[in-house]
Formats: structure tokens, C-alpha cells, sequence
């Protein structure tokens, strides 16, 4: 059996939310199970995994980036033409953003919420004004901003996201299947 080649867009609601992080982290936990994950860059990809500037296809943690227009674009598989197409959202549990992404009209398979404590809304509720399943969600940390900060996220990948990839992991399998 042939292996779907699939693409895996992270849509950004609005700037802040943790996008680039989490397709840092997704390419980066997929390259360790698939061969040829791409990662299409932009300008935080590369600072997030600890490069330089560049302009020429890179390959780290098991994952290349490769200079794009497609922002927070992943491609699994080799075909460069994907058979299988994944929206996936970024968005915090708040209520701009919720508000921001209705306004939009973003039609995504499903969201990733990046949690903030100090918010009223739950996951839930997130799911409730979206329409779609939340596939996953981790909270805002310390120690994820510091890897992030630091360029070391994929050297120590903080046990805060490993859960969240999986069940993103676990979703893109069952939508690819």
C-alpha cells in the first residue's frame, strides 16, 4: 500500500498565538517516525531551532526546512503534489481570538489551544464557538518559552508538548488514513 503524502497547514488566527512554535514541535515529532517531513519556513522557524539566516534547504532533528512561501506549512512524504490536506488551527482561549477566527470564517479539520491560566474559557468552550474538535492542548510555560527563547526547542523538546504532539500525531493519522 502506498503511504498518503500529506500536508499539514497550521493556520494562524492572529499573530502571537504559538503557531510557528507548535509546527516546530509537530515537525520535529513527526521526523522522528517519517521520512521526508518538511518543514516550510519562515523567517522565527529557523531562530526557534537555534540557525542563522538562510536561504537553502536545512536539515535538523530529523525534519528539513526548507525556504517557502507556505508559512507554517508541513509536507509528509516524498510527492510533492500531497493527497491527503490538513487545516489545522493555532488559537489561545481567548475571546479575540475566538472572535477573530468567526469573523474569518477559517474552515479548519480542527484546533490546537494553546491554554493561558488566567482565561474564563476552558476547552470546552473553545470547541463550543469553533465548531470543531480540539485535536490538542498544553498550556502557556515558562519552560517552553525559555527552549523557544533559547533556539533549543528541538534539542530538548519540554515534556509539556510531547502529549499534545501525539494526539496531533494521532489525528493526522486517522484524517490520513
Amino acid at each position: 500500500r502506498e503511504e498518503n503524502v500529506m500536508r499539514i497547514n497550521l493556520v494562524p488566527v492572529k499573530g502571537g498565538q504559538g503557531t510557528t512554535v507548535v509546527s516546530v514541535a509537530l515537525a520535529y515529532s513527526l521526523g522522528r517516525e517519517h521520512d521526508n517531513v518538511t518543514l516550510e519556513d519562515n523567517e522565527d522557524v529557523r531562530a526557534i531551532c537555534g540557525l542563522g539566516q538562510g536561504i537553502n534547504p536545512v536539515d535538523v532533528g530529523g525534519f528539513t526546512i526548507h525556504p517557502d512561501v507556505n508559512l507554517d506549512s508541513l509536507v509528509v512524504g516524498e510527492n510533492p503534489q500531497p493527497t491527503v490536506r490538513i487545516n489545522l488551527a493555532v488559537v489561545r482561549n481567548d475571546y479575540l481570538t475566538l472572535r477573530r477566527f468567526m469573523q474569518n470564517n477559517v474552515e479548519v479539520d480542527g484546533v490546537i489551544v494553546v491554554m493561558e491560566p488566567e482565561r474564563p474559557l476552558n476547552v470546552r468552550d473553545v470547541q463550543d464557538v469553533v465548531g470543531v474538535p480540539v485535536v490538542a492542548s498544553f498550556p502557556v510555560s515558562p519552560v517552553i518559552a525559555r527552549a523557544v527563547d533559547a533556539g533549543t526547542l528541538i534539542m530538548r523538546m519540554p515534556k509539556e508538548l510531547e502529549h499534545p504532539m501525539n494526539r496531533i500525531k494521532q489525528f493526522i493519522t486517522n484524517k490520513g488514513a
